[in-house]
């Protein structure tokens, strides 16, 4: 029995938010939806093709950055409007309103740390 390496990885655990949005692709040309595995680890947010897969196609850095709801035509907010801290800008779509708020607020905690220090003591600092 690894119960060492499980109790590290259930800690692990409690750091990361992760599940499936739609993200919109970013050029005119390209504006679809596509299905994508997001995990968001401190203040790192990945992004990768599935959740089986182990390459992210996008690792954004969201300390300092920011978040919006949008509504989509429906008047729906299930739409969030992300921005990196290099301004990288991404439209992303959850399930449903409620999978948007949960998003939201864990991309505030994001926010608020910074990724060049990876453990604790940073988010004390008044912005």
């Amino acid at each position: 029995e690894m119960q060492g390496s499980e109790d590290s990885a259930r800690k692990r655990r409690r750091q990361v938010y992760q599940g499936y949005l739609h993200k919109q692709g970013s050029s005119a040309e390209n504006p679809s939806w596509r299905k994508r595995w997001f995990v968001l680890r401190r203040a790192l947010f990945l992004c990768y093709k599935g959740s089986a897969a182990t390459k992210p196609r996008l690792i954004l850095d969201m300390g300092g950055g920011k978040a919006d709801f949008e509504q989509d035509d429906k008047g729906s907010k299930s739409r969030l409007r992300v921005v990196s801290s290099n301004g990288r800008s991404l439209l992303l779509r959850a399930a449903c309103e409620d999978d948007a708020k949960l998003w939201f607020e864990a991309l505030q905690t994001a926010f608020s740390l910074s990724s060049s220090r990876a453990e604790g003591g940073d988010q004390a600092r008044a912005n």
